[in-house]
């Protein structure tokens, strides 16, 4: 089997097993609330951050190491979803601060509920925060992966 192929094994399989963490992540929400308006956000957040932080340390093990326009367009792609990123990390702050987490689990019991508001903020602001700054950054390791192989055959 040749190295493309450990590549693009190791990369199906990375995004699956993200996509898997990020809805083991979800799913004490799911069994805990019945109205929860940010699904989608979150598990975007967790996949991102997995991936992109899985592409700035191990960009060498992607099959786009060689490939300067998708990493092109990676650069070019990071400025709006750092955009919407953060406007989707504030649309939840505001909604904690305006009407609170504790809508979520208003059905449980008071210990379950504190439990489960501090897990739902904590996994949330983890995530939310480190998918934005790992957007940044994978711009400016893209950056340096071109530079890279141009200059010293590289990634």
């Amino acid at each position: 089997m040749s190295t493309s192929k450990y590549k693009l094994s190791f990369e199906i399989l990375t995004i699956i097993g993200a996509a898997l963490i990020a809805i083991l992540f979800l799913f004490p929400i799911y069994l805990s609330s019945d109205n929860y308006n940010f699904y989608l956000s979150n598990f975007l957040f967790i996949f991102l951050f997995i991936t992109f932080t899985r592409y700035i340390f191990f960009l060498k093990y992607s099959p786009l190491s060689h490939f300067t326009p998708i990493k092109v367009v990676y650069i070019f792609m990071t400025i709006p979803l750092a955009v919407f990123l953060t406007d989707s990390f504030s649309a939840f702050q505001a909604y904690s601060d305006t009407i609170g987490i504790q809508e979520f689990v208003k059905t449980m019991e008071g210990p379950k509920q504190v439990g489960t508001i501090a897990y739902i903020r904590n996994q949330m602001l983890f995530f939310g925060a480190g998918s934005v700054v790992a957007t940044v950054l994978l711009a400016f390791r893209m950056i340096l992966s071109i530079w890279r192989v141009r200059n010293r055959d590289g990634v």
